[in-house]
C-alpha cells in the first residue's frame, strides 16, 4: 500500500521501463509524450478518488463541482441570475459530493474499474489527439496503482 508519491513515482517508473522495453516498435510525437505522462500521473492517483483525505478527491471535488457550475453561464437568462445560479450550482454539487458515502477499496480498485477508464481514455485519446496513446498511459498507471496496493478485484 503506497501513499500519494509512491503511486506516483511507481506509475512513472513503469510507464519509462514500457517506453524502454517499446522504443523501437514505436515513435511519438512531443505533444502524445506529454499527454501520456499527465495521463500516467492522473491513472496513477485515480483509484484513490474514493478515499475522502486523499488529494485526488478533494480536487475532484472542486474541478466536478466548478465545471457543474459553469453550466449556468452557458444558460440563456439575465447575467444577474446567472451568477446567482453559478453559486447555488457550486454550493449544492460540492455539498452533495461531500455527504456521498463511498467504500475506500472499492469498485476504483478493481480490474473492472481499471478495464473502462482505461477504455474511456483511449476513445477519447483517438477522437480529440487521434492516437490511443494518452489513453493507454493512464491504463498503465491504473494497473501501477493496482500492482502497488496489492489490489486485484474483479468488482
Amino acid at each position: 500500500m503506497g501513499d500519494f508519491s509512491e503511486h506516483v513515482l511507481f506509475g512513472f517508473l513503469t510507464a519509462v521501463l514500457i517506453a524502454f522495453l517499446t522504443k523501437n516498435m514505436f515513435s511519438f510525437n512531443p505533444f502524445e509524450s506529454i499527454a501520456s505522462v499527465i495521463a500516467v500521473f492522473a491513472g496513477s492517483v485515480l483509484p484513490d478518488i474514493d478515499h475522502k483525505n486523499s488529494y485526488v478527491h478533494r480536487a475532484a471535488k472542486a474541478v466536478v463541482s466548478l465545471v457543474s457550475a459553469s453550466v449556468a453561464f452557458f444558460l440563456p437568462i439575465s447575467v444577474q441570475y446567472q451568477y446567482l445560479l453559478y453559486v447555488i450550482m457550486l454550493v449544492c454539487v460540492y455539498r452533495i459530493i461531500g455527504m456521498m458515502e463511498i467504500r475506500h477499496r472499492g469498485f476504483t480498485h478493481s480490474i473492472s474499474f481499471c478495464a473502462i477508464a482505461a477504455s474511456t481514455g483511449v476513445t477519447v485519446s483517438v477522437l480529440t489527439l487521434g492516437s490511443a496513446l494518452p489513453g493507454v498511459a493512464l491504463g498503465i498507471g491504473l494497473l501501477s496503482h493496482l500492482i502497488l496496493d496489492d489490489e486485484f478485484k474483479m468488482e
